[in-house]
């Protein structure tokens, strides 16, 4: 059975005029240890799937529904506020975007990590203070004893970063979800963070969902990727697959939007045109087909469903058009069947 389970999860706001869909029928697993990718741009759902998932969607205009949402067997839509909260940090956690604003910075570090170990375990105050010193040495951190007692503005952006993953990683949650963890860094820094992340996930046994919109990242981290446009999976499928066989247009775009010295001599990056759809009006059928260069007539008019690949059952793809291997190489329709009403 997977440590994760997410069938059909669906998250609304409702504003004054209506209900704004921001994830519409997410469906995934994670397994113990395993690491995910949950990749797409900015406003595509994936921040909102995470909260979703440690319940802390906001506000009391916000209407959270799912088939299963289930982590180790326990089903977290059933659980009270009471219930959650014993869970948080100890087998959910999760680090959030920009440390240095995630951090209380009136508060020390060490009071920062020490009260969930104090509410959680009941450890004294001393002992508390070790642990988390530990914590500090296991994700890198030099002479941990100063920092303990510094306040969050006199570290840098990449130590602020390792303290939110010791402060997540200091009850050995069964998962981990690490939302926008490199952004802003250097790219340095970056790697050493992703680093830190690989090596207390793997020690511990961690499972760990990654989020982030830069598909290099997931490639040297992850083993699954699930990849979002408008607040739908539109595929999914093991990292060396979806990199090798990519059968979605907008994959395919991410993909063309990284820099590959073989491939951009000149210098240039590929640009998906257009800009994501307004969730307060989503397009019908397929909410990418303003966008893609591959839309037939029926993708205005029929949204795809996730269907699994012929020769790849483990890759699924959302598209009634699916991109073929020459085409994905040459970033571009080769049939004259592509962009047909276009």
């Amino acid at each position: 059975m997977p440590l994760l389970e997410v069938e059909n999860l669906a998250v609304r706001f409702r504003n004054r005029t209506g209900v704004v869909p921001a994830v519409n029928g997410v469906s995934f697993t994670v397994d113990a240890g395993e690491t995910v990718g949950l990749v797409g741009e900015s406003g595509s759902g994936k921040s909102v799937t995470s909260l979703a998932l440690m319940g802390l969607v906001p506000g009391r205009r916000t209407e959270v529904t799912a088939a299963r949402l289930a982590l180790d067997g326990v089903e977290l839509l059933s659980l009270s506020e009471s219930e959650l909260r014993r869970r948080r940090g100890r087998d959910v956690a999760i680090v959030f975007q920009n440390p240095t604003s995630s951090l209380n910075p009136v508060v020390r570090i060490s009071k920062q990590i020490t009260e969930a170990l104090q509410a959680h375990e009941k450890l004294t105050r001393a002992a508390a203070r070790s642990r988390a010193a530990e914590l500090l040495a296991d994700v890198g951190i030099p002479d941990p004893d100063r920092v303990l007692d510094s306040y969050p503005h006199r570290l840098s952006g990449g130590m602020c970063q390792r303290v939110m993953i010791a402060i997540a990683l200091a009850l050995k949650p069964k998962l981990l979800i690490a939302d926008e963890p490199t952004t802003a860094l250097d790219v340095t820094i970056q790697a050493q963070v992703l680093e830190v992340m690989r090596t207390v996930t793997r020690e511990s046994g961690t499972a760990l969902i990654l989020i982030t919109h830069d598909l290099g990242v997931v490639a040297a981290t992850a083993q699954h990727v699930n990849v979002m446009y408008a607040g739908r999976i539109v595929e999914s499928g093991p990292v060396v697959d979806i990199f090798a066989r990519p059968r979605h247009p907008y994959t395919v775009g991410l993909l063309r939007s990284i820099a590959r010295p073989d491939r951009d001599a000149a210098g240039t990056l590929a640009a998906i045109p257009g800009q994501p759809p307004d969730p307060t009006a989503l397009p019908p059928g397929c909410p990418f087909t303003p966008r893609c260069a591959w839309r037939l007539d029926r993708c205005s008019a029929e949204e795809p469903q996730l269907t699994p690949d012929e020769e790849r059952p483990d890759q699924r793809y959302a598209c009634h058009n699916p991109v073929t291997p020459a085409e994905a190489e040459a970033g571009k329709p080769l049939r004259a069947a592509a962009g047909a009403g276009a």
